[in-house]
């Protein structure tokens, strides 16, 4: 396949991604050292092409990928060990600090999390990402300017939460927290901020077609639409992390080719020339991006779509890698601290596995000829069908690694319910954007809602099948997965017959799925292992044993402790809790089983037999809760706890 054959930019655009991203937490000696000898190399040759009249390719690519080892080890050590650790210096320190609010992150009557933009740090002027931590109920909104005073405090690091990591890839850099009302103030507004000015138009364009909607389906539109989840409950968010269709929500580049191809389609029917949609198409992609927040996935598409109108009009040849390639480069240079960003990656790696290996698949399909006996429709049909489950899997294989390195699990279902929900979005994307140029249409909004809930259903459907995700946080799953990577990597980069390689792919798919399998399911050890998890007024007991997973709650309401069990279960290597079994009755349990139900899914609730007019009350309030989250109630609490307590 050779993908850097004859690409040598694309090549150099890779090193220099690669460099970012392995260089960012290394030693800053480490650093120049590495920069002194990219530039000493890069010296070396560029006198040789002065002194020999005529270069050979090779002096000419080594220079590139010098250029770019250089370029990605100083940007490395500008922002990572110059700039970030100025701030880092400040610890501890009472700053007075001035910016504007840009996202309320968290809010609770006891804790506000803002993202903002610093302005003035000390009497300095600046232009700083940053987190502001209240300690209190702050009234500030998004777009607002503020006056502070505040301790800088470093980024907290345990084995559950890594806040560095966290902040940094969002391009903040600091945590200001101010315990105290009176030490903030809000300063008079000054000029619009564009990106407020954006972030306010999408919550109002949100608003607007939530509410024509109407119900969690207008949240579904809004999500897909805007990228804004503000209505989407937990519940949902994890039913598409479940079926493995989280990256619908997310904006990428699919949302991007969808809205610019009906854009495309409209203009064409409108007999708008060629040379003008070329101009006005990178804008409304550019403005689509600005009004979704700025993502990278968007910002990825937006940019590979105006390189591609740029060759068009400069009539030069479009080569979708180089692109690909380029645009991630000039990224990570206009904002180093992306390399941390993990939707960088997922969006990049997708995309470049369909680029790569799509051409491949197609080349197998187009081998199948035609034959007289299916009608020519259905033959059709069904290629492209081949074509797009092919995509989504190359798609797949290519997140496959970065995916268990990060999250430790991947769904078994996350091809199928793609390739089933590839049409609805992409209907309710279209119609969603028609609703909010035309919002006086009668028959849209029913048909978004239609769209939404269909969509919802399926996902739900997915997402209900026992053990649909796959723990892969293993050593010999991770071997494997590694291994397939690898492959893929050499039939991309290595001249090999593909179409025959392929092979090797679903068989090392099957062998990861096997070797997930073994580990979870072949211990002989019959026991169930225990663990105790302390939370407020009492205890959680953890069961675990082959991949299942059985929880008592012995505490009086201890909502805090749902993210200790989730980590505690897929530590375990459950992705799902089959009973959660409640030892008494309290009121404050439908917050617990709402916490618990939106990090992990919950089978079966057990309940005491109720003793009084309370106790049913409670029991009442707990089967509704139950019931929005699709909780099987049994009452046989005492029967579960009598045959665990002995263990």
């Amino acid at each position: 396949m050779r993908i850097f054959h004859h690409r040598p930019l694309a090549f150099a655009a890779c090193l220099f991604a690669v460099c970012c991203a392995l260089l960012w937490n290394f030693n800053p000696t480490f650093k120049l050292l590495l920069a002194s000898a990219a530039l000493l190399g890069l010296l070396l040759l560029a006198c040789i092409s002065l002194i020999r009249r005529h270069v050979k390719r090779t002096v000419l690519v080594s220079m590139l990928c010098l250029g770019a080892i250089l370029l990605s080890t100083a940007s490395s050590y500008l922002f990572f060990d110059l700039h970030y650790q100025a701030y880092r210096n400040k610890d501890g320190q009472i700053s007075c600090v001035e910016g504007t609010v840009l996202e309320r992150i968290h809010s609770k009557p006891y804790l506000t999390l803002l993202r903002v933009r610093l302005d003035c740090y000390d009497g300095e002027t600046c232009h700083v990402g940053a987190t502001v931590e209240c300690e209190y109920a702050s009234a500030l909104q998004v777009g607002d300017r503020f006056r502070l005073t505040g301790t800088s405090r470093a980024f907290t690091q345990d084995e559950l939460f890594d806040e560095e990591l966290y902040r940094l890839s969002d391009g903040c850099l600091t945590v200001i927290t101010c315990t105290s009302e009176e030490d903030c103030e809000i300063l008079p507004a000054q000029k619009s901020d564009p990106l407020v000015f954006f972030s306010n138009r999408n919550t109002r364009l949100s608003y607007q077609i939530r509410q024509s909607v109407g119900g969690e389906a207008g949240g579904v539109v809004a999500a897909l639409l805007l990228g804004n989840r503000s209505w989407l409950t937990s519940d949902t968010q994890l039913a598409f992390r479940r079926a493995g269709v989280s990256h619908l929500l997310a904006l990428s580049g699919l949302h991007v080719s969808i809205l610019i191809g009906f854009l495309e389609l409209l203009l064409k029917k409108m007999l708008v020339p060629k040379r003008l949609r070329a101009v006005a198409v990178p804008f409304f992609a550019v403005a689509y991006v600005a009004i979704t927040g700025f993502s990278v996935s968007t910002w990825r598409a937006a940019l590979m779509l105006c390189i591609l109108y740029l060759g068009f009009l400069l009539r030069q040849p479009y080569d979708s890698f180089t692109a690909l390639c380029v645009v991630l480069a000039l990224i990570l240079t206009v904002t180093p601290y992306a390399v941390l960003d993990l939707s960088l990656w997922m969006s990049f790696l997708a995309a470049g596995g369909i680029i790569v290996f799509s051409p491949a698949v197609q080349k197998l399909l187009d081998k199948w000829q035609y034959s007289k006996q299916p009608p020519r429709i259905l033959f059709e049909a069904v290629k492209l069908l081949g074509s797009a489950l092919a995509i989504g899997i190359m798609a797949n294989l290519a997140l496959l690694l970065l995916s268990a390195w990060a999250f430790g699990e991947v769904s078994l279902a996350s091809v199928p319910a793609t390739l089933l929900l590839s049409l609805p979005v992409t209907l309710l994307i279209v119609c969603g954007a028609i609703l909010l140029c035309f919002p006086m249409l009668p028959i849209l909004p029913s048909l978004c809602g239609l769209l939404g809930e269909l969509i919802l259903k399926a996902t739900r459907l997915f997402s209900d099948l026992h053990q649909v995700l796959l723990p892969v946080g293993d050593p010999w799953t991770l071997s494997v997965i590694a291994l397939l990577t690898l492959v893929l990597i050499l039939l991309a980069v290595l001249r090999i017959k593909r179409l025959r390689a392929l092979i090797l792919l679903p068989l090392l798919c099957v062998a990861t799925v096997v070797s997930s399998l073994c580990v979870t399911y072949l211990p002989h050890d019959a026991v169930w292992k225990a663990q105790r998890l302390e939370a407020g007024f009492g205890e959680v007991r953890l069961y675990t044993r082959h991949g299942q997973a059985i929880l008592i709650n012995d505490t009086r309401g201890a909502s805090s402790a749902a993210y200790e069990i989730q980590a505690a279960a897929s530590a375990a290597r459950c992705t799902e809790i089959e009973s959660l079994v409640l030892s008494r009755y309290y009121n404050q349990a439908t917050y617990f089983i709402s916490r618990l139900s939106s990090r992990i899914r919950v089978r079966t609730l057990h309940l005491p037999i109720p003793a009084d007019a309370r106790e049913r009350a409670i029991a009442e309030r707990l089967s509704e809760e139950a019931g929005l989250y699709g909780i099987e109630v049994v009452y046989n609490a005492e029967e579960m706890l009598s045959r665990y307590d002995t263990m």
